[in-house]
């Protein structure tokens, strides 16, 4: 299952770089919890509403500290429902200020991919994000959630959009 989706912000590619590859980015405080209910149509005519949890992380640890880089790892916790679980990131690409990428596995979360790529683009920067899902299962239920993957992609570049815009551009 592979789902890519992008934006433009109106920032310059040094400042939104800094933001998404900031391992802070996910610390407890900048995420609340979210419950969203999706509505999409099975088969172009079977309504299926299925609800979505965006679950903030309770804490995420980094080793080795220091400057991120390629082998760079993290231990994120998260609960869903009062149940911790855990989440292991390795950064796989690392060339700044236009690219970061790693695989994740572990926890409530599929083994994957993510890369975000950093373009400029007119007076701000263009993120091209794209997600990959790994899995027995996924290749027989991706048809189905690949939709709505899509769509929660989309829901949170539009989130990273209005968070860096609301800040003050950096000189």
């Amino acid at each position: 299952m592979r789902v890519r989706s992008s934006i433009v912000i109106n920032r310059s590619i040094e400042m939104v770089f800094t933001y998404v590859s900031d391992p802070d980015y996910f610390i407890p405080g900048r995420q609340v919890e979210e419950v969203e209910s999706i509505t999409y149509r099975f088969l172009f005519f079977i309504p299926i509403t299925l609800r979505t949890r965006h679950v903030p992380l309770k804490w995420n640890r980094q080793s080795p500290a220091g400057p991120l880089g390629v082998g760079t790892t993290f231990v994120q916790v998260m609960a869903l429902s009062g149940v911790p679980s855990e989440t292991f990131l390795e950064i796989t690409e690392y060339d700044p200020p236009k690219t970061i990428a790693c695989k994740f596995s572990g926890g409530a979360v599929p083994p994957g991919e993510a890369r975000i790529v950093l373009v400029p683009f007119a007076d701000g920067t263009r993120v091209i994000e794209t997600m990959k899902v790994k899995g027995g299962c996924y290749r027989l239920i991706g048809p189905f959630l690949t939709p709505l993957m899509k769509r929660q992609a989309k829901i949170d570049l539009h989130k990273l959009k209005e968070r860096l815009e609301s800040l003050p551009e950096e000189n």
